[in-house]
């Protein structure tokens, strides 16, 4: 078992339903493990704080509710107690159901919430699908979701949790996940099986031209095993820890259903996962994975929303040691035939083209080198920059920038590189913007890359804003 194990404070939400009270098991299973104890709260709706005022009959409905709230809950954790477990106890809070709860999971120091959701429609399944949604995209602590059942009669079984399943896609936020799964697997000596899901290529609709016969194939297995090796590290930095871990690469079209297929495979007991703990039209594909899994998943999801200096950091519950983690990217170009008359095609992620002599020296056809290194710059530089002005409280509505990369055709050497970006933000003196991005030409990772290179920040342009008083 890890040493320094969490979750001795761990958190159920309870609404006086049966439903609701289906988490209970798995939260006593959590805190006998872990030595800890389990807190059951439900949070009182007083009519009253929606009423402008209110007479003695409301105030009367509305205190023979909350007494009935507090006697369900002390017959609750009474019954619990009666069979030897983690200590248990009890409280009421007022409020809106989930600003009430995010307020007092810190107070109480819990560092799990274990709740149901339903996997259905009805009014019972809004109230705790909304809470759920507010809950994981609010708290710094993880949340495990429970899918309720229907069946009625009897308690439910707390699920076997053997094998945990983490869904990971190469960057450090899916790697939060990692942490309270690693928790989770040391409690129960589980096995931790880390996947990614690659998506096959498809040269035929995807593409914007036309691979040579073969590469499709070629491509595929050197991501396949730039991505196990990714896996490979991870798990065995893991096991390091007295953990049992493997890693995995599956491919499939569609990433959630391909994970819900191997959660029936493998036996899976428990599914963890990141989310970027945003709504609307910024929850995107990770978060989107994350809420798919809470809905269709018929074992418990553990789902944990990275805080401000825990993206990726998975030692976060293993103080007594550090694993140092690179994150990987990798590209592929295949040239066919000799120098001049050769072509060659190249593919990064989704983007694919081809290039040849004549596309990079003689104006012809087709991609080159250079743009793809000015396309990485000016990407780079513009995260950057979006990063240093919203540490200074501005949020950019857009950045457009254009790297220039000069290339020396008799020396065959890049010899300068030229930023031009033009960002709409209000609020802000070209002083203060001109500052900033000096900062991200000089300290974004493809600069650093090329520091041998001369990069000029030719242009810092602010539209739509006051003259600068700077």
């Amino acid at each position: 078992m890890v040493q320094g194990q969490p979750f001795g404070s761990v958190l159920v939400p309870l609404d006086g339903s049966p439903l609701a009270e289906q988490a209970i098991p798995l939260a006593l299973e959590i805190t006998r493990a872990a030595g800890g104890k389990v807190r059951l709260v439900l949070v009182h709706q007083s009519p009253l704080l929606y009423l402008d005022s209110a007479n003695a009959g409301f105030w009367s409905i509305d205190l023979a509710v909350r007494k009935a709230g507090r006697e369900y809950l002390t017959g609750l954790a009474a019954r619990l107690r009666e069979t030897p477990g983690p200590r248990v106890s009890s409280e009421i809070i007022d409020g809106p159901v989930g600003p009430a709860l995010v307020e007092y999971v810190p107070d109480l120091e819990a560092d799990l919430v274990v709740m149901t959701t339903h996997g259905h429609g009805g009014l019972r399944g809004h109230w705790l699908g909304s809470v759920v949604d507010h809950l994981i995209r609010r708290l710094d602590v993880p949340v495990i979701v429970v899918r309720a059942r229907e069946e009625p009669g009897g308690t439910v079984p707390p699920p076997k949790i053997r094998k945990i399943l983490v869904p990971l896609d190469g960057s450090p936020l899916a790697e939060a996940a990692l942490a309270p799964a690693s928790a989770i697997a040391g409690l129960f000596d589980a096995e931790l099986l880390l996947v990614q899901v690659v998506r096959p290529f498809s040269a035929g609709s995807l593409l914007p031209v036309p691979f040579a016969a073969g590469y499709d194939a070629e491509a595929m297995a050197l991501r396949r095993k730039e991505t196990q090796r990714y896996l490979g590290d991870l798990a065995e930095g893991l096991r390091e820890r007295g953990l049992r871990a493997t890693g995995t690469v599956v491919v499939g079209h569609k990433v959630v259903e391909t994970l819900l297929d191997l959660t029936h495979k493998e036996r899976i007991g428990l599914v963890a996962v990141a989310t970027h703990g945003r709504s609307g039209l910024q929850r995107l594909v990770l978060g989107s994975v994350a809420d798919k899994l809470i809905r269709a998943a018929e074992m418990p999801v553990l789902v944990v929303r990275p805080g401000k200096g825990q993206v990726g950091d998975h030692n976060s519950f293993f103080p007594e040691k550090k694993v140092q983690l690179m994150i990987k990217k990798q590209a592929q170009a295949v040239w066919r035939g000799g120098l001049k008359e050769g072509k060659g095609s190249f593919r990064a992620g989704p983007i694919a083209g081809t290039y040849s002599f004549a596309s990079r020296f003689e104006s012809g056809a087709g991609s080159t080198p250079e743009e793809l290194i000015g396309a990485a710059h000016a990407g780079c530089f513009s995260m950057a920059l979006s990063l240093y002005l919203g540490e200074h409280g501005h949020i950019p509505e857009a950045i457009q920038t254009t790297a220039t990369v000069h290339l020396d055709s008799e020396q065959l050497a890049i010899t300068q590189i030229e930023l031009e970006t033009e960002v709409q933000i209000p609020g802000l003196t070209e002083t203060e913007f001109r500052e900033l991005a000096e900062q991200a030409k000089k300290n974004c990772p493809v600069s650093k890359a090329l520091r041998s290179v001369p990069i000029a920040l030719k242009s810092a342009k602010l539209t739509g804003v006051t003259a600068d008083r700077a």
